[in-house]
């Protein structure tokens, strides 16, 4: 790699890095009951929950705790500078849920990058869903975000696929 293309990845991570607190800050972040962790909930490290295979994205999760962001990992893009935040609480359903972010600074992610996001971050082989919650509980602090949530304690929908005529599968 030349040093030109090293020099272009550590700007766009580090600018990655910078712009968050800023965008938080200015965000109504209170986050709704039902994030309380129980017990012993806090020891439970990430790894546990989700396998993440991070290929080219860069671990930047220290570099945002030094800035005061607290969840429980960060990835940068070096090539596009998308960001993926990761962190994981117990819900009012009493489950654990990983909830997975993924942003673009120019533009919504596409839906092959959320799905490149979900297997790196969650797992091809685990469930994840992305909620379009009633209009009068959608919060939008990031207009560039995509959001999946991966239930760690069993499956959190029925069964939608079924049989077509003739053989196969939808879904």
């Amino acid at each position: 790699m030349s040093r030109a293309t090293r020099l272009r990845k550590q700007a766009v991570i580090a600018a990655a890095v910078t712009s968050l607190p800023a965008m938080l800050a200015s965000a109504d972040t209170g986050l709704p009951p039902g994030l309380a962790p129980l017990p012993g909930d806090e020891s439970i490290p990430l790894s546990d929950l989700v396998s993440i295979d991070a290929g080219p994205w860069r671990d930047v999760t220290a570099a945002a705790h030094a800035q005061g962001l607290m969840f429980d990992a960060m990835y940068v893009n070096p090539f596009d500078g998308k960001r993926v935040i990761v962190s994981w609480a117990r819900r009012d359903d009493g489950k654990r849920w990983v909830h997975v972010s993924v942003s673009h600074p120019s533009r919504i992610p596409s839906y092959e990058e959320l799905a490149e996001v979900k297997r790196r971050f969650i797992g091809s082989d685990r469930y994840a869903v992305m909620v379009f919650p009633e209009e009068s509980k959608h919060v939008n602090i990031h207009p560039r975000c995509l959001h999946l949530w991966h239930c760690v304690d069993g499956h959190p929908l029925p069964e939608f696929s079924g049989e077509l005529v003739g053989g196969g599968r939808t879904i």
